[in-house]
C-alpha cells in the first residue's frame, strides 16, 4: 500500500502519545487531517512482523494508533443494535464473548481483595487499605501480572483465571486482560485471556472503561498478544 510521503508518523506519535489517557476519557477526535491513512501506516507496520504488538510498534505510536481507533470506535458503537453492546454510566462498550468454556477450578484461581476507590486500585490487607502494588516478581523489578475482568455492571474484579473471576458463567464483558499496578495506578496492561479473547476494537473498551475511572497511570504501556484479531 502506499501512503503519502509527508506525513511523519514518529512525529505525530511524540506530539499525541501523552494525551493518551485524556483522550480516552473524552472520547474527543485527534487534530489529525489524515487519520484513515495514519491508522493504515500503522497497521501496516504492525502487519509485518510476529508477536506481541511492542514488537513492531513504539509505545507512543501504540498510544497514537488506540486514540485514532478509540475515536473511530465510538462512532461505531453509537450506531450497533443494543443487544451487541454493553452500556455503563451512558457509554457503549463491546460485549467480549466467551471464547473458551473450559470452567476454572482449583487453588491457582483466585479472587483477590482490591477494589477501586477515588482513582486508585486499593487493596485491603486485615483491617488496613492501601493502594495495591503487585508483588515484585521479576529481574527488571515489575510487579507481577494479575487478571481482571469488567463485569456487566462495570465491578472490576482482580484476581488469577478470567473465567473463574467473571463466576465460571459464559456472561459477556465490557473487559477482560492481565494488568500490572504500583501505588495504586495500572502501569501496564494487555489484552491476554485465553477465555475471552479480546481483540483489539474489544480491548479498546478495556481501556475507555478504566480510563473513566481515572486507575490508568500516565506513562501507561499497552501491549497485545498474537491471537489479537488485529483488522
Amino acid at each position: 500500500m502506499t501512503h503519502s510521503k509527508h506525513i511523519n508518523i514518529q512525529q505525530l506519535a511524540e506530539t499525541y502519545a501523552p494525551q493518551l489517557i485524556n483522550t480516552l476519557q473524552t472520547g474527543k477526535q485527534l487534530s489529525i487531517g489524515t487519520p484513515g491513512e495514519v491508522i493504515n501506516i500503522l497497521l501496516d507496520k504492525i502487519a509485518q512482523g510476529f508477536g506481541k504488538l511492542s514488537a513492531r510498534l513504539s509505545q507512543q505510536e501504540i498510544a497514537l494508533l488506540y486514540q485514532l481507533l478509540q475515536y473511530q470506535d465510538l462512532q461505531t458503537l453509537e450506531t450497533t443494535v443494543a443487544d451487541e453492546k454493553l452500556m455503563n454510566n451512558e457509554m457503549p462498550y463491546h460485549k467480549i464473548t466467551l471464547k473458551n468454556p473450559k470452567v476454572q477450578q482449583g487453588e491457582k484461581y483466585q479472587r483477590l481483595p482490591i477494589h477501586i476507590s477515588d482513582s486508585l486500585l486499593i487493596q485491603q490487607q486485615g483491617n488496613h487499605q492501601a493502594p495495591y502494588t503487585g508483588v515484585v516478581k521479576t529481574s527488571l523489578g515489575l510487579p507481577q501480572k494479575i487478571s481482571y475482568v469488567i463485569m456487566p455492571d462495570g465491578e472490576v474484579r482482580f484476581g488469577s483465571g478470567h473465567y473463574y473471576l467473571a463466576g465460571n458463567s459464559p456472561i459477556a464483558l465490557i473487559g477482560a486482560g492481565v494488568l500490572r499496578a504500583r501505588d495504586g495506578k495500572i502501569i501496564s496492561i494487555m489484552n491476554d485471556s485465553n477465555h475471552f479473547r479480546p481483540t483489539r476494537m474489544e480491548f479498546i473498551s478495556s481501556l475507555r472503561y478504566l480510563a473513566s475511572l481515572g486507575v490508568l497511570h500516565t506513562h501507561l504501556k499497552i501491549d497485545e498478544v498474537p491471537i489479537t484479531v488485529h483488522r
